[in-house]
């Protein structure tokens, strides 16, 4: 249980600039997710390529927000 707890701080203590870095690769990975139209996301199927592109272009704006903040 203190593994679980040391480890929570050390995911709060991190920099804006981490948390942006990390969510820029998150949304590369969730847009590819939802491009590919797996159903986890509840996109309609004719809709999910213009959404996974639609988040895929958060990465660069969060990749340069975590630049920002460095």
């Amino acid at each position: 249980m203190s593994d679980i707890i040391n480890y929570l701080k050390d995911v709060l203590s991190m920099s804006k600039s981490e948390w942006f870095f990390y969510l820029s690769l998150a949304s590369v990975v969730i847009s590819i997710l939802i491009w590919l139209g797996v159903p986890l996301f509840g996109t309609h199927p004719t809709m999910a390529k213009l959404t996974g592109i639609f988040v895929g272009l958060w990465a660069p704006t969060l990749m340069s927000l975590s630049n920002r903040y460095k």
